[in-house]
């Protein structure tokens, strides 16, 4: 088995990990108060979309499975970028999601499927997502096709390491450019989030600017640009995107002097 890599640790984000005493507030001081709600579920995922895909690591998912086991709550793992945390960790997948009681995986995302997700849990559970599946209409026919490109990107997933390079590559790029901000600590997967310090650029310009020239990179809250890697974006692409972007600021600096 391989080692965890150090270096990956929740708290990237200031809010990455949800603190344990956090999770311990939600729970009224008296459970037989009919006042209050009672918790039924703890879900955490990993990695972490919104903190620019940061891991959680295994000894944090240990604690959280403690507290949970000791408050006779079940824990679901949201990992529909799981395999990004197993190839950033050097560990597998089933390694992270032990500690869950459900698991739910994306097949498209990183893993470059066309289509798909994957629930896991105990039969009783499966059973209960199949009838709420159906319930909503989820049902397929002849979804064979679909299942073995699923299989193509599972047998192929530690190309993902690919996509963390060059996540990385295009974070260190940026990092280049005057204007823009990017916090390199938290580039761990295939998730970049950068700002434009330029005051003469909004993030909707920036947006636009950059779509114009074949970039595509989207606004996710707070003026947080975020760029993602995939099994579609080469080297050399994550170094066009880099050219755009600084591209864009010079020619905005170049118009200014004129």
């Amino acid at each position: 088995m391989q080692r965890e890599r150090t270096g990956v640790v929740p708290g990237r984000c200031r809010s990455t990990a949800i603190a344990l005493a956090d999770l311990e507030a939600g729970f009224p001081p008296d459970p037989e108060d009919p006042q209050f709600a009672l918790p039924s579920l703890i879900c955490l995922e990993n990695t972490q979309s919104r903190c620019g895909g940061v891991v959680l690591s295994l000894d944090y998912l240990r604690q959280v499975r403690q507290f949970a086991t000791e408050h006779n709550i079940s824990l679901h793992l949201d990992g529909a970028r799981l395999f990004n945390a197993s190839v950033a960790m050097g560990v597998p997948a089933v390694e992270i999601a032990r500690y869950a009681d459900s698991v739910q995986f994306c097949l498209s995302k990183g893993l470059g499927a066309p289509v798909g997700s994957v629930v896991a849990g105990t039969a009783g559970f499966i059973r209960g997502v199949r009838r709420v599946r159906k319930m909503l209409g989820g049902g397929m026919r002849q979804a064979g096709v679909l299942a073995a490109a699923g299989l193509v990107a599972l047998e192929e997933h530690p190309r993902l390491a690919e996509d963390h390079a060059n996540a990385r590559r295009l974070a260190e790029g940026l990092a280049g450019i005057e204007g823009i901000s990017v916090d390199l600590a938290a580039v761990v997967t295939n998730i970049v989030f950068f700002r434009v310090t330029d005051e003469r650029w909004t993030w909707q310009t920036f947006v636009a600017a950059a779509a114009e020239r074949g970039l595509a990179i989207a606004e996710l809250g707070h003026g947080r640009l975020r760029a993602v890697t995939h099994s579609g974006v080469t080297s050399a692409d994550v170094d066009r995107a880099v050219e755009i972007v600084n591209e864009i600021l010079r020619r905005q600096a170049a118009l200014l002097r004129r």
